[in-house]
């Protein structure tokens, strides 16, 4: 309903991210949650959660064990909602995909937009370098060459560091010319080995990881 929250996988300073456990499923080889990227929200004083808000599509990426038989998801889903208070949920999913030949669905579409915002391989956005470069223990510099415009709109950056969430407290573009961009990060806290760091790019429709 309006005004009300999921959190990405990195929910920031507070929230739970929703989980899947499929150990009850059947012919099930392995999986993958496809994470679009998420808007972050600033709750209250310095409390920062990265969220997703009125509807949300998490493709999740699914190999079978053998593909001549059906696949038989059995699944416990829990995740978190909020709003001016959080409410835990839990529910079992059920779902059989039979073998066979797939066919196309009215919500294709639905799900090809999620996939958009999922970040892919840097390389495969035409950006042809990204290099970080630690100014300070809080503050990082960050240029990103790329091979062609960069699309119209602000420049949202999320780190981690080994599946640790950085908290970024501000992005500054200190050079935007000839298809590269310059940005000044400023962290909450200090990052020793920021060489490690995965980072994710979102400039308009462009959705890039580097890891």
């Amino acid at each position: 309903k309006p005004g009300w929250k999921i959190y990405w996988r990195q929910p920031g300073d507070s929230g739970q991210p929703p989980k899947l456990d499929f150990k009850n499923s059947k012919n099930l080889k392995s999986y993958e949650l496809q994470w679009p990227y998420p808007i972050k929200e600033l709750e209250a004083e310095n409390i920062l959660t990265n969220v997703y808000k009125n509807n949300v599509i998490i493709p999740i990426k699914i190999s079978v064990i053998d593909i001549s038989k059906t696949l038989d998801i059995n699944a416990i889903l829990s995740f978190q909602v909020c709003k001016d208070i959080c409410i835990p949920l839990e529910t079992n999913l059920f779902l059989k995909l039979y073998p066979g030949v797939s066919e196309f669905t009215g919500r294709l579409h639905n799900f090809e937009l999620a996939l958009s915002k999922v970040p892919v391989e840097y390389q495969k956005t035409g950006i042809k370098n990204i290099i970080i470069n630690k100014q300070s223990n809080k503050s990082l510099i960050i240029n990103i060459e790329s091979a062609v415009k960069f699309p119209v709109g602000p420049l949202e950056i999320f780190l981690e560091n080994d599946d640790d969430y950085i908290k970024i407290s501000k992005i500054s573009i200190l050079e935007n010319i000839n298809n590269n961009i310059k940005a000044k990060v400023i962290l909450e806290n200090g990052v020793d080995r920021y060489k490690n760091l995965d980072i994710i790019l979102v400039k308009g429709n462009l959705v890039a990881i580097a890891e």
